[in-house]
């Protein structure tokens, strides 16, 4: 099975965030790093995928304990 990876404009969209958005996500761990390909940064779609399994969702109007 082939890695399929998506670039920072795909991130924003997948997440409704910007791109400085995305750079404190990573730096908080919050979002996994980017795999450097070249001069480019792209983000693995299972590494995303398992990501967003983990994080705790909380639905608007709901407080967090």
């Amino acid at each position: 099975m082939q890695n399929q990876f998506v670039n920072d404009i795909a991130l924003c969209k997948r997440y409704g965030i910007s791109k400085s958005s995305i750079r404190r996500r990573v730096q908080d761990g919050t979002l996994p790093p980017p795999v450097k390909i070249g001069n480019l940064k792209r983000w693995r779609l299972a590494d995303l995928d398992s990501n967003d399994e983990q994080l705790e969702y909380v639905k608007p109007g709901e407080v967090q304990s």
